[in-house]
């Protein structure tokens, strides 16, 4: 699914807030797709720990691809950057759609200035 926000990104960057747009289809990945959110339930299972891991980092990299498309590089390592924001999106979202929709929108919005701050 990232890969299709990266396609449309290269053939149309943006025009505003791009840590926004990079937030909004994460979201959407997780609000669209179960099994990103039930990821997380198979840490509990050795044998699929490298695959979830795996998983994260291709995630990481796809959203550092992205993040340089709508011209937002931050820091001098952009791959560790990417890694530790996606890392606390995933943390923040695994949660925020186990919470009310009025709840989760409050964490999807802190969440959001919370990377604005971070990737700016």
């Amino acid at each position: 699914m990232l890969d299709k926000v990266v396609a449309s990104a290269r053939s149309e960057p943006p025009q505003e807030d791009p840590v926004g747009y990079v937030m909004d289809a994460v979201v959407e990945i997780y609000r669209e797709e179960e099994s990103a959110r039930s990821l997380r339930a198979t840490a509990l299972l050795p044998a699929l720990e490298e695959q979830r891991l795996a998983h994260k980092r291709r995630m990481a990299a796809k959203i550092a691809e992205l993040l340089a498309i709508v011209g937002t590089e931050p820091g001098r390592h952009p791959q560790v950057t990417a890694w530790v924001a996606f890392l606390a999106a995933d943390a923040v979202l695994h949660n925020a759609f186990n919470e009310s929709e009025a709840e989760r929108g409050e964490m999807i919005r802190e969440l959001s200035r919370l990377l604005t701050c971070y990737l700016s």
